[in-house]
């Protein structure tokens, strides 16, 4: 594909998932403004000049070129004609009505989030099927932290820093907000329990901690590509792959690297399928980089169809689950406890939709979900321009008791805008970062998990 289509499929990827979200966060400003009788003067989708839309009874709709956000308009917002008496601007409900208007955008995106995880777990959806308990260290990278600090292949991890760790997504999480931190690892090995004290490193690329730890993980073929190695040596989808040539398995750098290094030589695979240990030979085709099999490697996953009553339970548990993980990322970057690597912009969406968008349906409306809530709750940090913000200074006024003149709420607006303004330009310089860190343009589709940085209200 051409640099100008890739820009192009970038540009229409971003789109595709972001608009209908911030039209969906304007309409709940939108609606709650004319549910207690608010003029709205303009509902814009995007910043800067008029593109097209049209204009109705008293609201502007319309369209705008720069997709980062939108915003709702309403008379009087900014004090403006407060003291014509007019009972439809903004400043003349009270104060309550105010706070009901700004909050009710993050509230749409967080329904909008659970809404869609509702309708996927009941159609159906692939979930991870990892081995449930402590995580156990299956191999360690060379000069890792937790090697340095006398973790073993075999140890099984039970506590860190005093908290149980009950599975191997927990442990992964804890590790996550902890860069630059000493932690107290309580491990299990040969029967006996013992203390190891590991000092967590950041991850050079994302900025997460990171202590090179490979807990122990099934490697499962994802797909088989028709008519390739894997494909005629008789692999399956959902195969485990657990030794090669009666070696067991580490990780899948080493199942990778073992292949590369056979073009044209059988490869005898011990595969786990339905609680069966099979030996199947396959033969590595020559490929750029040595040779390849051609399969898909990840994770096992199972299959998950919930009933309507389970499926609304697992989407508010799923909500939590990824509101508690935002909101640790925000206070470790409060903290400075994180760098701000961990934040995703506009460049770093637009990969990740295009992304999402070339696996299919299930997949863009899971990531929109995610976006969706993260886009509730960011908007609700206390920067001006943002509803948070707004939010700040309208609880300022209630504890005054008077509005602050529209010239300090004025200033308070642009510094707002200006922080806004280089935050988004950081994330931004860090997404291309990422994308030549990659040896790939950023537009290009490729596996990333960072937090987003706030759109525009």
């Amino acid at each position: 594909m051409s640099a100008v289509g890739g820009a192009l499929l970038f540009v229409l990827a971003f789109v595709a998932v972001l608009a209908p979200l911030i039209f969906l966060h304007e309409l709940g400003h939108f609606l709650a403004a004319k549910a207690f009788r608010v003029r709205v003067e303009v509902f814009s989708i995007g910043f800067g000049p008029r593109l097209f839309g049209f204009r109705g009874q008293e609201t502007d709709y319309r369209v705008a070129p720069f997709p980062l956000g939108g915003y709702v308009r309403m008379a009087g917002e900014y004090g403006g004609g407060a003291a014509s008496g007019d009972p439809r601007l903004l400043t003349s409900k009270p104060r309550w009505q105010r706070l009901a208007i700004l909050l009710a955008g993050p509230a749409m995106n967080a329904l909008v989030a659970v809404v869609l995880w509702w309708g996927l777990f009941m159609h159906g959806a692939e979930e991870l099927d990892l081995p449930s308990g402590p995580p156990v260290v299956q191999a360690l990278a060379d000069g890792a932290p937790a090697a340095r600090a006398g973790l073993h292949p075999g140890d099984r991890i039970l506590r860190i820093d005093g908290k149980a760790i009950t599975s191997i997504e927990e442990y992964q999480k804890e590790i996550a907000f902890r860069p630059g931190q000493r932690a107290r690892y309580l491990v299990e090995r040969d029967g006996s329990r013992l203390e190891l004290e590991v000092e967590i490193a950041a991850d050079p690329r994302t900025g997460i901690g990171w202590d090179g730890v490979y807990p122990k993980t099934p490697i499962a073929i994802r797909e088989v590509i028709p008519g390739g190695p894997a494909d005629r040596a008789g692999l399956r989808p959902g195969d485990l792959v657990l030794g090669v040539d009666g070696r067991a398995l580490e990780r899948v750098d080493d199942l990778v690297a073992a292949i590369k290094a056979s073009p044209g030589r059988p490869l005898t695979l011990s595969i786990g399928r339905g609680g069966e240990v099979l030996e199947i030979a396959v033969v590595p085709e020559p490929a750029e980089g040595g040779a390849r099999i051609a399969v898909l490697l990840g994770l096992p996953t199972r299959f998950v169809r919930y009933g309507p009553v389970a499926a609304l339970q697992a989407a508010l548990r799923t909500a939590v689950e990824e509101s508690d993980l935002l909101f640790r990322t925000v206070s470790g970057l409060v903290k400075r406890e994180l760098g701000v690597k961990v934040l995703s912009g506009p460049v770093e969406i637009a990969r990740m939709s295009a992304d999402r968008l070339s696996v299919g349906l299930a997949a863009t409306l899971r990531f929109m979900a995610m976006i969706s809530l993260q886009l509730g709750i960011l908007n609700l940090l206390p920067i001006p321009v943002l509803d948070g913000g707004q939010i700040l200074i309208l609880l300022v006024e209630g504890i005054r008791r008077r509005d602050l003149p529209v010239e300090v709420k004025e200033k308070v607006m642009l510094a707002g805008l200006l922080v806004l303004l280089a935050l988004m330009a950081t994330v931004i310089a860090l997404d291309v970062a990422k994308g030549l860190n990659r040896g790939q343009p950023a537009g290009r589709p490729a596996a990333a998990g960072e937090q987003s940085a706030p759109p525009g209200r």
